[in-house]
């Protein structure tokens, strides 16, 4: 991400299986309209070497904490 918000050139896309698109994290879906072609705009070619950075997370555990409430 930079600075600048969520652009063209610096979004974290991912696909929803549901509405069959792919999505920023924010939820603009604008952003991520090329991501199944190849964007359009500055690639990382024309980025300084100490800009550029691999990214990645993994694995996430989703727990379900639900309390039910006490009658």
């Amino acid at each position: 991400m930079s600075d600048q918000g969520v652009t063209f050139g610096s979004k974290s896309c991912n696909y929803n299986l549901i509405q069959s698109r792919w999505e920023d994290l924010s939820g603009n879906v604008e952003v991520c309209g090329c991501c199944s072609s190849k964007c359009k705009g500055l690639s990382v070619r024309h980025l300084p070497e100490d800009a550029k950075a691999t990214v990645s997370t993994g694995p996430f555990v989703i727990v379900d904490n639900r309390v039910e409430p006490e009658s």
